[in-house]
This record gives structure tokens, sequence and C-alpha cells, in this order.
């Protein structure tokens, strides 16, 4: 929460997976639940931060990722439309670089001074996807010359696959051309686009350090890196997404399911099955068993 020249810290262990439910209480209810936190005096470092919101009260500016339930994109750009309806006179964004959003928002450094831990695909791993697999790691779609083809590849994870360099094009080349994907399909979880035609590469994962070390192994490209969605990124190269996109009715139950979401968590069920399982001399997290639920809070209004 950033307020004139301060900046107050909470850290909630567990409501990460409920932040876009919890954004949805509006201004004033959120700030009350978020000062039920815990206060931080900095903050959390990767890989151990799965969602953040910055909230500038002077600005009345809004910003936000997660990856629990927004990765679709046309569940993503209703909820924000609803949030802005909900947060009246604030400027509500989506940090599609996350914690790089988040620090260029503040004027602070902080993606520097986390560990880069990227993972490195290689040719000989890559194979094309065979109709006897349930799913693939990666959907790569290759724009040349005003057309697109797609491939269904496994072997690693779009910033696995990206990594490998600019030499990755010739073998992707030689396979199977496929159908693009309906949004909300779960059978794949990567996704790279390859514009041969602009010189565009577009990475859908926000990691640290891959955009500086995606610069060396494609010269003269111009690297794109976040949590953009399947259908944004189809638009990005100028692929017709009308047949692609989910159902409006489909959007609808997905929100009403993200408002309504169930917040029946306790950690103290988790810990007596941890201990169960692991013996009484488990060691927990000093913010393990936090427990704090909006529907309890604001139980009587």
């Amino acid at each position: 929460m950033k307020r004139g020249s301060g900046l107050d810290i909470f850290y909630s262990h567990w409501r990460a997976i409920n932040i876009a439910q919890d954004l949805m209480l509006g201004e004033r209810k959120f700030t009350t639940l978020v000062q039920q936190f815990s206060k931080a005096n900095e903050l959390l470092n990767e890989p151990w931060m799965e969602a953040c919101v910055l909230l500038d009260f002077d600005q009345k500016r809004l910003t936000f990722w997660e990856t629990e339930v927004l990765f679709e994109t046309s569940i993503r750009e209703e909820y924000l439309n609803q949030l802005k309806s909900i947060w009246t006179g604030w400027t509500i964004k989506f940090a599609y670089n996350e914690m790089f959003d988040i620090e260029n928002e503040l004027s602070i450094q902080y993606t520097a001074k986390q560990k880069i831990d990227l993972e490195y695909g290689s040719l000989e791993k890559l194979s094309d996807f065979s109709n006897d697999e349930d799913y693939f790691s990666c959907l790569i779609i290759i724009k040349e010359s005003g057309k697109h083809s797609v491939k269904y590849v496994n072997g690693g994870h779009e910033e696995e696959i990206a990594l490998i360099g600019e030499l990755v094009i010739d073998k992707l080349k030689l396979m199977e051309n496929r159908k693009l994907k309906r949004e909300g399909n779960d059978d794949f979880f990567g996704l790279l686009i390859i514009d041969i035609d602009k010189k565009n590469l577009w990475v859908n994962t926000s990691i640290n350090g891959l955009k500086h070390q995606l610069r060396f192994l494609w010269k003269n490209w111009n690297i794109n890196t976040g949590n953009f969605g399947y259908i944004k990124l189809l638009r990005e190269i100028g692929i017709d997404t009308m047949e692609l996109e989910l159902s409006p009715e489909n959007v609808k139950k997905s929100i009403t399911k993200i408002a309504n979401g169930n917040d029946n968590f306790n950690p103290n069920d988790l810990a007596e099955k941890l201990i169960g399982k692991m013996g009484e001399n488990i060691q927990f997290n000093e913010h393990f068993f936090e427990n704090v639920n909006p529907k309890k809070l604001f139980k009587k209004e």
C-alpha cells in the first residue's frame, strides 16, 4: 500500500490462490482484509511470491498479478472490466510482467536482486506430439511470409524451448502442422510465438533473467516475455480469434466461480494431515497457521 513516500507491505501465506476473489470485495473491504495480514519489512523473494497487489492511494492506481485463475484472455478481460466497476475511480492494471511491472511502478530495484534459475532445453529433447500422448508441453506458432503454422511440441516449456536459441526454428519447421486449439483447452501448458516476418519472439511467461538471456540467443529479434495469455498473443500476430475464444456463457460462469470461490481452507486441517504423514517433528513456517478469511471478517455485513 503506497501513500505519499510511504510504503506499507503486508504478507499473506495463503491468499494468493484467492487474490482475484478478494479484489472483488472493492476498495474498503479489500483494504480492511489486507490490514489483517502480517506486516513485512521487505518484499518476499522469488520464487515464493505467487501474487502481488500494489495499491497507490495517491494515484488511485491498482496494479496486480496472479497466476491461479486469470490465465485465459477472455476471462481476464471480463474480470478487469468488472473490477473497474467495483473500484470506482481507480485505474486497474494487470501486470503481465509481474514483479518487473511492480518495481517500475514503485521505482525500486527488486528483480536485479533475485536469483536467476533458468532451465535450458535442447534440440535432442524436442519431439513432435504423438496422438498416443494425453498432452503436450508447448504450443508453438511460427509466422512466416504472412502465414502461420502450428506445432504441438514435447520436451520443454516455452522458456526452455526459447532458450535453445534461433536454431530451434529449423527443427520446428520439420514437425507436423496442426490446428489452433480453442481457448480453455488444458492439454498443453506453454505458448511460444515466433514471428519470422517481424523478428518478434513472444514467450508467454515472466521469469527473472529470461528476457536478458534471450537477447543473446535471438540477436536482432524483439523479445517479448510476460503472462499475456493465449488469445491476446494470437491477436498480436493478426490471427482472427473469434471462433477460438471462450463463449460469453463460459466466461460468465468462470467469473461467478471466482467471485464465489471456495474459501473454506483451514491450515489446522492441513497441519494434522502433514503431522500424520511426516510425524510430530515437522516444523511449520511461522505464517503457516494464518487463517484470515473475508467471509468471517465481514460476516455481519
